[in-house]
């Protein structure tokens, strides 16, 4: 089992990724995460505990709950359809952003850019890099499309 633990003050990009990796390989995943953490959308589709860290009751009881329910291996009878779509006239105007970039502005608006052209096309769940902290990682996504052969 996979138990992923989302504090409210700490960044958790890292930790998405690791999600993905579970829900492809499907693993039984529990979100912990604290009160105020904003869930990610990937989390709809994952039994969560929202609680305190220091509540040893809330988390015993969670764990307890999360354990003893029943495990489903099912696939689903149809292909989901696809979340993503293409960006259509959009991408005229990225490249034509993009070959500007090139000449005049830094890294951390290629980014932007590119941030910018994964989140038209429809992606549902999407890290960027915070600018005040640099975790290591600049960009990251998940889409079930994406996991689809």
């Amino acid at each position: 089992m996979i138990i992923v633990v989302l504090p409210d003050e700490v960044s958790h990009e890292n930790v998405m990724i690791e999600l993905g990796f579970a829900l492809a390989r499907k693993k039984p995943i529990l979100i912990i995460a604290g009160p105020d953490m904003k869930l990610p959308g990937i989390a709809s589709r994952v039994p969560y505990l929202r609680t305190d860290l220091h509540n040893e009751d809330g988390l015993r009881f969670g764990l307890a709950q999360f354990i003893a329910a029943p495990r489903s291996h099912a696939e689903p009878a149809s292909p989901k359809p696809k979340q993503t779509r293409p960006i259509g006239k959009h991408a005229d105007e990225l490249l034509a952003r993009f070959h500007n970039l090139r000449e005049k502005h830094g890294e951390a608006d290629l980014e932007m850019l590119v941030v910018e052209a994964i989140t038209t096309s429809g992606i549902p769940t999407l890290s960027a890099k915070n600018r005040e902290s640099d975790t290591g990682v600049d960009i990251a996504i998940w889409s079930d499309d994406s996991s689809r052969g």
